[in-house]
């Protein structure tokens, strides 16, 4: 089981570093056809990198919410508490 939580994490960092590398390489491009403009390519790789943050930490939630997901006590159902007990 912890060989397998490993082996999401590492590649969660192959998706979000792939992630940025491919909209650099876009950035490049739009900065190679814009006469040579690099400071577009400094702001999208920035720009993807803040959004690959963010989006690392918030869509768990996002997930949830969209889900319609909510918290369940042991009130409420016992036999869904208990399965992760």
């Amino acid at each position: 089981m912890y060989s397998a939580i490993a082996a999401n994490k590492r590649n969660t960092w192959f998706i979000l570093v792939g992630f940025v590398v491919f909209i650099g390489l876009i950035g490049l491009v739009a900065g190679w056809l814009m006469s040579g403009n690099w400071w577009v390519t400094a702001f999208v790789l920035v720009f993807a990198a803040g959004y690959a943050g963010i989006q690392y930490f918030a869509a768990s939630r996002e997930a949830l919410a969209l889900s319609g997901a909510f918290e369940v006590t042991r009130e409420q159902a016992p036999r869904y508490y208990r399965l992760v007990e």
